[in-house]
């Protein structure tokens, strides 16, 4: 071999492995799995997570629990991991689970300074299922405490504070997120401001609410459902 060709074999063997050095870069920086003896391999531990998220987002739940369990026997002390965790269990309908996931990633946030206005929010919507109402509305308020413009913890602290009887601070609540978002039309909104006045025996400004409920719906059988709940409560 001359040594013409013993130098460009030395450079094709150098451009080779660069290349596939930029290939597994790449292919980490991405989250591409790939199969090694018929077993789904990940080039790092974020790309797990990622695939999980995917099934979540696909309603393939069962399929993302073990994903996410596995993203946290790698990363314990990432609060994401639990995070993504405790929504798989409420999907699944587990909450007393999903409580127990939200709290370790409100922990883990907490060892490293942070907090969640929105993982609040998840944690407080799962206790309200427990009927753990003070404990939820302790959630709602800290979320707001962290971030006040965040529209939706007032309204589902409006909703807690319906169970707890507190109708004066519900409306209170109601019209913090009214103000802060003037076009904020959601249904949720009036059906707990109706609940909350009738509590109140405000029964004419009920009405108004209702009819302005009543207009933004347009299945027949949910607004006679409304109108039949209405009534009851009057």
């Amino acid at each position: 071999m001359s040594g013409k060709d013993k130098n460009r074999r030395n450079i094709d063997s150098r451009i080779i492995r660069l290349l596939f050095l930029v290939y597994i870069a790449v292919n980490i920086n991405l989250g591409i799995a790939y199969e090694t003896a018929g077993q789904v391999q990940y080039a790092s531990p974020s790309s797990i997570l990622i695939q999980a998220q995917k099934m979540l987002a696909a309603n393939e739940t069962q399929q993302a629990m073990p994903l996410i369990a596995k993203y946290i026997s790698l990363n314990p002390k990432d609060p994401e991991g639990y995070y993504w965790q405790g929504i798989a269990f409420d999907i699944l309908d587990l909450p007393e689970n999903a409580c127990l996931a939200y709290n370790k990633s409100i922990e883990q946030a907490g060892l490293r300074g942070l907090d969640s206005a929105e993982l609040r929010v998840d944690i407080a919507n799962v206790l309200l299922k427990l009927h753990r109402t003070n404990d939820a509305i302790t959630h709602y308020e800290r979320a707001i405490e962290i971030n006040p413009q965040l529209t939706y913890a007032y309204i589902n602290l409006a909703r807690a504070l319906i169970e707890k009887g507190d109708y004066e601070r519900c409306l209170d609540n109601l019209d913090k997120a009214i103000s802060l978002n003037p076009n904020f039309t959601a249904k949720q909104l009036f059906y707990y401001r109706i609940k909350a006045l009738v509590k109140l025996a405000r029964k004419h400004e009920a009405e108004q609410e209702l009819q302005i409920l009543l207009s933004k719906i347009s299945n027949e059988k949910t607004k006679n459902e409304i109108q039949h709940e209405f009534a009851e409560l009057n």
